[in-house]
């Protein structure tokens, strides 16, 4: 096996233990059931599993919102239509992976509540001042199945969740050679050499850190390394010392200073175009600053012998210069995120990136536009 390939089955293994490890305990929403009692609007959300609630209210239009944490199916209608005790709908999705949200839209006019645990979920009772004695509300209070959850979070509206992912990938240049023909003065006559450069690639590790500015939008930064292999080809065409307009051709290839590093440092931001209950697709602008080098042929010597074919051309000694660069580059990023877990997700990132350095000794550019594929661990705060 190659080491190339050792990093991304040791990733993948590593997924696998961390998935079954936090797949389990899931709840689900069952049921929600509305009616009106004495001029009180009762409704019970039912649910089955374990199961952490936050209640909040939203202004603008005025709502009352209910996020259940550790839920990750809902069983129940998406929406209900109520219109009594300043109550005008019931919505029901998904505000995270695992975090089912239940929404009342309030009346102009908007009634007092409770929110109380009971046996197998919550009781929310609705009431208009005048018509009742006001009673206390009840919230952020964990149903009694939820003593068995240590470590489901308790997502509020506007916090800014922190996230920290790891990668392992390749990247694919997709224009992978440049080239340069210069020509020079041998024997009196004008002998050339074409040089061909192709870029070879090695695993690259990236490390990035976001947070979500909103439930659909993130920022972050981020850097990446890796090492590429630009190898050169050379075909000369030498005079002959003896013979007029009688060019002999050879080739050879770099022998030294192919393996080069590379580093990345950039910063991104996604918005979400896609959100399941298991499944957010982000795609948005990346924009960066890519550091390398080139190590290019400057020049060589050669040694011939008698009758000076072309087989008895020796390239005797090869001198290499390196062409640094640091440059700003930019591009699309696609991330695919697989939530295990409410702070544990797998990451397929997809990223193309242009970026047009030029070989200063060369005098041509090496278009560096490359898509890269990372597959890696996102762990949420």
């Amino acid at each position: 096996m190659s080491k190339a390939r050792q990093p991304f089955l040791i990733l993948v293994m590593t997924l696998v233990l961390l998935g079954v490890s936090y797949a389990q305990g899931a709840g689900i929403l069952q049921q929600i059931i509305h009616q009106k009692v004495s001029n009180r609007l009762h409704v019970t959300i039912k649910l089955d599993g374990t199961f952490l609630y936050e209640s909040f209210e939203l202004k603008t239009p005025q709502r009352l919102v209910i996020d259940f944490s550790s839920v990750s199916t809902i069983a129940t209608a998406p929406y209900f239509r109520v219109n009594d005790v300043g109550v005008l709908n019931i919505r029901v999705g998904k505000f995270k992976p695992t975090v089912a949200r239940v929404e009342f839209e309030l009346a102009e006019r908007a009634p007092s509540y409770s929110v109380t645990p009971v046996e197998g979920g919550i009781k929310v009772e609705f009431w208009l001042e005048q018509e009742a004695v006001s009673q206390p509300a009840i919230k952020k209070q964990p149903a009694p199945e939820a003593a068995q959850l240590e470590t489901a979070p308790s997502p509020q509206k506007g916090k800014r969740r922190i996230a920290l992912k790891g990668s392992v990938g390749v990247p694919i240049f997709l224009k992978p050679n440049f080239e340069e023909t210069s020509s020079f003065d041998l024997y009196g006559e004008t002998g050339s050499i074409t040089k061909s450069y192709s870029l070879g690639v090695f695993p690259v590790f990236d490390l990035s850190l976001s947070y979500a500015v909103t439930p659909r939008i993130r920022v972050g930064v981020g850097g990446s390394f890796h090492r590429f292999k630009c190898k050169g080809t050379f075909d000369l065409s030498l005079p002959h010392p003896l013979t007029y307009d009688a060019h002999r051709d050879i080739a050879f290839e770099q022998r030294e200073g192919t393996n080069r590093e590379f580093f990345d440092v950039y910063a991104f931001g996604l918005y979400s175009i896609v959100q399941t209950g298991i499944l957010e697709v982000l795609v948005g602008p990346m924009l960066g600053l890519s550091i390398g080098d080139f190590s290019v042929l400057d020049d060589f010597e050669f040694t011939e012998a008698s009758p000076y074919t072309s087989e008895d051309i020796t390239i005797t000694d090869e001198k290499y210069l390196s062409n640094s660069f640091s440059k700003p580059s930019f591009g699309l990023m696609t991330n695919f995120i697989y939530s295990l877990s409410p702070r544990l997700s797998l990451v397929l990132d997809a990223r193309l990136i242009y970026l047009d350095s030029k070989v200063e000794t060369m005098g041509v550019r090496a278009n560096l536009f490359r898509l890269k594929l990372f597959l890696g661990v996102q762990a949420s705060f």
